[in-house]
């Protein structure tokens, strides 16, 4: 339900659903949520073609929590307490 543009030639990611809007730049260590810029641990990054975005970051800007299991090395995004992505 979001609408994700990548505008190739300044290297943004926008993110959007309506009430929630994301900017990431690439190469850039600041996200900005409805205008409010907040400083990441690391940055979008442009790998063979393809944008990779820091998921902890992007998700829980869009209200999600997200949790790292450290013995089964893998990663959730929960949404009300009910797990959406593993």
């Amino acid at each position: 339900g979001y609408n994700v543009k990548y505008d190739d030639e300044n290297r943004i990611v926008t993110i959007s659903d309506g009430s929630t809007n994301i900017k990431l730049i690439i190469g850039d260590r600041y996200i900005t949520v409805n205008d409010e810029a907040i400083e990441m641990d690391t940055e979008a990054r442009l790998i063979n073609d393809r944008t990779y975005i820091p998921i902890r970051f992007v998700a829980e800007a869009l209200g999600y929590t997200v949790n790292y299991s450290a013995p089964i090395t893998g990663w959730t995004i929960n949404e009300n307490g009910e797990i959406v992505l593993i």
